[in-house]
């Protein structure tokens, strides 16, 4: 196997473990980003947090999966919601918010 084809291999396989590792459960597919308003009468459950290290292909692929992580977290507190909160001084792929759990 040449070089060519060995680092064409190499590519794929990053590409392939980085898109599993960015897929979202179904739970936390399921959770709806919301405005505030949209959660007046919901109960809170939590803050949640999602974080990323390692390497990406892209900042915006880092802040995704660590939406995911955070997504994962609101899951596992069986939030139906979640509002983010902007964190504009931040300068690694981080993303919070609080969870919350709506009447279905």
């Amino acid at each position: 196997m040449g070089v060519i084809q060995r680092f064409t291999a190499l590519a794929g396989a990053v590409a392939m473990i980085a898109g599993c590792a960015s897929s979202p459960s179904p739970e936390a597919a399921r959770i709806v980003e919301a405005h505030p308003s949209e959660v007046a009468n919901c109960e809170p459950v939590g803050s949640v947090y999602g974080s990323t290290s390692g390497f990406h292909w892209s900042q915006g692929e880092a802040m995704v999966s660590a939406r995911n992580r955070a997504l994962e977290s609101a899951a596992r507190r069986d939030a139906t919601h979640v509002v983010w909160q902007h964190n504009e001084t931040s300068v690694t792929p981080e993303v919070s918010g609080t969870a919350y759990r709506c009447p279905r």
